[in-house]
């Protein structure tokens, strides 16, 4: 699958790549955070679902295969592929979110 197609996690969130660079270094974080609240919530099947960015990867009901196509959808917005660890040690949406950023050297 290429970046250009849609999947049900790019559907989630309407933050594209290039809104994402466009964007000042310092808030790249809290968009990243925005979009995989949004992406869980699509795993979830609950678009309507509270989540609070401080809410740990293995308190969100969601299994591995989801985990694996929230790396996928993370790696195509950021451009670049991530480390699965950065995914499996159990951070928080916000933990991921900031992690994910500075991981491609998207952040300050």
């Amino acid at each position: 699958m290429n970046a250009q197609e849609s999947t049900p996690l790019s559907q989630a969130s309407q933050l594209t790549r290039e809104q994402l660079l466009a964007a000042p270094s310092s808030e790249r974080a809290q968009l990243v955070e925005a979009y995989l609240l949004a992406s869980v919530r699509a795993l979830r099947k609950d678009a309507g679902a509270q989540i609070e960015p401080t809410t740990q990867l293995s308190d969100l009901a969601i299994d591995s295969i989801q985990i694996v196509d929230l790396k996928f959808g993370i790696d195509q917005l950021l451009g670049q592929e991530l480390d699965i660890e950065l995914f499996i040690t159990n951070p928080s949406i916000r933990e991921l979110a900031a992690n994910s950023v500075r991981a491609v050297g998207l952040a300050d």
